[in-house]
């Protein structure tokens, strides 16, 4: 089964993107290659074409039962109703594919701008259960191959027991009303490091880290200040994205490797920025500012996979690179008075004095993991620059 994660609803400018393509997934049993393609304005219409793609990877013919797709909303729920329109062959011959064609029609309720979809197919084949009631539910099944779940999906309405919530000096959290609060005070001075944050790695550290290339993040956080980009308020830094709690340059034993947003006030590098960053054994493969006001609640995304980084706000994609680390790497999300200089060595950290209580509020994190084999391409020259100036 191949799973797709859609949304929050696109925006308009969205309505003449093309579909969104994701490369054949090979599905174990049988051998089977599944492509599915969706609308990527999806999740503004009230009925959208789905078409998957089956091909026959094996060295013997196989035998079709069913195919099937479905939309839900990320918190349960059908969102709506997949009706298949294409044939489906009985028999694909080694090498030969077939399309189907299906038609997704939003339920009668309509859909709010900020649900978010998960589109999903899976393939019954050979001589696997093919009633229909139970190809494409929950329970895994013999010819029926999950490969995406969502592994976490915190609202901090009862939050997750997967957090390490981890404070050091001044560093305080609270969760109220569905939103989980992290904050340094204004006690905070540059002879000691404080920090508050969640993260998913100090709790059973043996083990190594959770995540590697093949997931998409999603979070929805704001923070009280901006790190002195336009107000001139805020000091030290905040972020959230995947680490392996290195600072270590290319040359370092254990180099840093990074997937994240990060904010840094201007004692780091002489200007407050926002930016996506990815670091890669030691070296940098990307530092784009972003031009987004950190103190208004917005929509973050990363989706990693093994031929690169997307990096979204508001659904608008602003910044990818093709070349990311291919390690275990643990999530974060923090607030803390560090500074930090850039040296061909790594980074040299330095804590500051703090003039006010600053706080990283959030209110929603959800990771979920993507088959093996799914490469969402990074967007154009032409699409980044469009989405930065939608930013703007």
């Amino acid at each position: 089964m191949l799973v797709f994660a859609l949304g929050p609803g696109a925006p308009a400018t969205h309505a003449q993107a093309p579909s969104i393509g994701i490369d054949p997934i090979l599905l174990p049993e049988p051998d089977l290659e599944l492509t599915l393609l969706v609308p990527a304005a999806m999740g503004r219409a009230t009925a959208a074409p789905l078409f998957a793609r089956i091909r026959n990877v094996g060295s013997a013919p196989a035998l079709l039962s069913d195919v099937e797709a479905g939309v839900r909303f990320v918190a349960g729920g059908d969102a709506g109703r997949v009706v298949r329109q294409g044939s489906l062959p009985t028999a694909l011959a080694p090498s030969a594919s077939a399309w189907v064609r299906m038609r997704w029609e939003a339920p009668e309720a309509g859909l709010r701008r900020d649900e978010t979809l998960v589109v999903f197919a899976c393939v019954a084949a050979g001589g696997a259960d093919a009633d229909r009631s139970n190809d494409c539910d929950s329970t895994l099944r013999s010819g029926h191959v999950r490969t995406e779940r969502i592994a976490v999906d915190d609202d901090f309405e009862t939050p997750s027991t997967r957090w390490e919530w981890w404070t050091n000096g001044t560093g305080a959290s609270v969760v109220a009303d569905g939103v989980a609060a992290f904050e340094v005070s204004a006690e905070s001075r540059s002879d000691a490091y404080s920090d508050s944050e969640i993260n998913d790695y100090r709790r059973g550290y043996e083990r190594g880290f959770p995540w590697g290339p093949g997931i998409h993040m999603e979070i929805r956080a704001r923070s009280s200040d901006d790190n002195g980009r336009v107000s001139g308020m805020g000091r030290g830094t905040r972020g959230f994205g995947f680490w392996n709690l290195e600072t270590g340059g290319a040359s370092a034993s254990k180099p840093m490797s990074n997937v994240w947003f990060l904010s840094a006030s201007p004692e780091t590098l002489g200007v407050g920025i926002f930016a996506a960053i990815v670091f890669d054994r030691g070296e940098a493969t990307l530092l784009a500012p972003l031009d987004i006001d950190l103190r208004q609640w917005h929509d973050y995304e990363i989706v990693w996979t093994p031929n690169g980084a997307t990096f979204f706000v508001d659904d608008r994609p602003l910044a990818a690179t093709p070349r990311v680390p291919k390690e275990a790497l643990g999530f974060v999300a923090w607030i803390d008075n560090y500074r930090f200089v850039f040296t061909p060595d790594g980074i040299v950290t330095r804590f500051l004095d703090l003039d006010r209580d600053q706080t990283l509020s959030v209110d929603r994190v959800r990771i979920s993991t993507l088959a093996e084999g799914v490469r969402l391409p990074p967007p154009s020259a032409d699409r980044l620059s469009r989405g930065e100036r939608a930013a703007r």
